[in-house]
């Protein structure tokens, strides 16, 4: 979906995407490739390393930032001038990211302790409703929280209630795992406690959040539009998953 959407927007507008480049011979490519293997072995080892059990995600993380440190002292390309800016951006980066989180935690633990999360989640359960009315009202619910509270949070509050429901009701736990994944990156771009919405602006800095805010708006209705289409087709989700398991 993203990728129709950029084509489309691409061929609509080709101001939007960068100058076509000159074309490059065979020797040139094989080149480039092979310049992107250590970056690709990075890569390989971060990931590999977090689906084979060897690391858990946060200490892949810092064992990604220890190779990619090696691999700049390997390319004799790191001075102490280009490390001290690395590290000034990452704390820089850092910093916003984990002061949206601290906010939305202190917002989180505000409505936990009201219970309106917990009250609207064991009200949806009592309606009795059909699978998609059911579906339709906790995407409603997802989609108001997550203009509130992170992914996370969302999880904590409505999971444990709303889960002997969707069991009773026939949905698998991974395809219910994937729509939580969907609902927690739509939540990512819902101001104002949208993460990634902070995210680019601590990039392009000289971009309103309205503006991209705005901007990231057709990404949610394709999120929204993803998720409906996973509950009529739910192989979409668990193909891979029934494929693996045989």
């Amino acid at each position: 979906m993203f990728m129709g959407y950029v084509a489309w927007r691409a061929i609509r507008d080709p101001s939007l995407v960068p100058a076509q480049a000159p074309r490059h011979s065979w020797r040139q490519c094989l080149i480039a490739l092979w310049q992107c293997v250590p970056v690709t072995l990075l890569i390989l080892a971060i990931i590999g390393g977090m689906y084979f059990g060897i690391v858990t995600p946060t200490e892949a993380a810092g064992f990604g930032c220890l190779v990619a440190l090696v691999l700049g002292l390997c390319y004799r390309e790191l001075t102490w001038t280009k490390f001290e800016a690395s590290l000034i951006s990452s704390v820089a980066v850092s910093s916003v990211v984990l002061l949206i989180i601290i906010a939305g935690q202190i917002l989180s633990f505000t409505i936990v302790q009201a219970g309106i999360g917990r009250a609207t989640a064991q009200f949806l359960v009592e309606l009795n409703l059909s699978p998609l009315v059911f579906f339709t009202a906790l995407f409603v619910l997802y989609l108001g929280l997550g203009t509130f509270l992170d992914g996370i949070s969302m999880m904590m509050l409505t999971v444990p209630v709303l889960y002997p429901t969707l069991k009773v009701m026939g949905f698998s736990d991974i395809w219910f795992g994937v729509i939580l994944v969907i609902q927690a990156e739509l939540a990512q771009l819902s101001p104002p406690i949208g993460l990634n919405l902070f995210a680019v602006q601590s990039i392009a800095r000289d971009v309103t959040l309205t503006t991209i805010a705005w901007a990231t708006l057709p990404y949610a209705v394709m999120l929204s539009a993803l998720s409906f289409l996973l509950f009529f087709f739910p192989g979409l989700a668990l193909w891979l998953v029934a494929t693996m398991k045989d």
